[in-house]
C-alpha cells in the first residue's frame, strides 16, 4: 500500500533511519527530483529540486495493517500524513 507523507525540509535522512528501525525492512521511497544547472562566476553550479515539493510516496506491504499505517505519524520529520 502507498502511502502520501509530507516532511520537513531536509528532514528525508532521518525518516529513512527511523523507518528502519521501527519496520525493519527496506521500503520504496520516490520522489523525483530534477536537475539544475546554472552558471555563476563562469562556474556550473548543479542543483537537485525536488518536484513534489515536501511530498514523499512510500510503499510497504505492512501499510495495509492500520495500526503499522498510523505508526508512521511519529517518526521524525513528518509533519502529515494522507490517508
Amino acid at each position: 500500500m502507498w502511502a502520501i507523507i509530507k516532511l520537513k525540509k531536509n528532514k528525508l535522512n532521518f525518516f529513512k533511519h527511523d523507518f528502519k528501525k521501527k519496520f525493519k525492512e527496506e521500503c520504496q521511497i520516490y520522489y523525483p527530483t530534477l536537475l539544475q544547472q546554472k552558471f555563476f562566476k563562469k562556474k556550473i553550479i548543479n542543483k537537485k529540486i525536488n518536484l513534489l515539493g515536501d511530498y514523499v510516496f512510500c510503499y510497504h506491504e505492512s501499510f495495509s495493517n492500520l495500526n503499522s499505517f498510523n505508526e508512521i505519524k511519529f517518526l521524525k520529520g513528518v509533519t502529515l500524513l494522507l490517508e
